[in-house]
C-alpha cells in the first residue's frame, strides 16, 4: 500500500516563508496580500503542528487557543501584534510601515523557529541484543 507523504509542518512552512519573501509583495504595494499570505501560513502551520483549527478562527480565536496551549503560550502576545496589524491591512485597508512588513515576517518565522518539533528521541531504554 502506498502510505501518504508526510508533511513536516516546520519545513513547509518555512519553504513558504522563504516564497513569500521572494515574491517582494510590500514593496509593490500589495500589502493586503502580504498580510493575508503571511496569516494564512501560520494558520496552516498551526494546524499542522498544533492541531489548531486556525483556518476556520477568527483572530481572537487563534490567540485563545494559543494562550490554552503550553507549546505557544509565551509567543501569544507576538502573534497577537501581527495578527493586529494584518486586521487593520486586510480589513481597514490600513497601509503598515515598512518596518511592520519586516517584523510580522520576523515575528512568525521566529515562532516557527521556536516551535520547531524535535526529532523523535532514539529508543535507549531498549536493551540491545549482542551475539555471544
Amino acid at each position: 500500500p502506498i502510505r501518504p507523504k508526510v508533511i513536516d509542518p516546520y519545513a513547509e512552512a518555512i519553504k513558504a516563508l522563504e516564497n513569500l519573501r521572494s515574491r517582494h509583495l510590500p514593496e509593490n504595494g500589495h500589502d493586503k496580500e502580504y498580510y493575508t499570505s503571511l496569516i494564512d501560513i501560520l494558520r496552516i502551520y498551526l494546524s499542522r503542528r498544533f492541531g489548531i483549527n486556525a483556518m476556520e478562527m477568527s483572530s481572537t480565536q487563534i490567540l485563545h487557543s494559543l494562550r490554552g496551549n503550553p507549546e505557544t503560550r509565551n509567543d501569544q502576545p507576538r502573534i497577537r501584534t501581527i495578527l493586529e496589524i494584518a486586521d487593520m491591512v486586510k480589513f481597514a485597508n490600513e497601509r503598515p510601515v515598512p518596518d511592520d512588513n519586516v517584523k510580522s515576517y520576523n515575528t512568525v518565522l521566529q515562532f516557527v523557529e521556536s516551535t520547531k518539533p524535535l526529532p523523535p528521541e532514539p529508543d535507549e531504554a531498549k536493551p540491545q541484543k549482542t551475539k555471544k
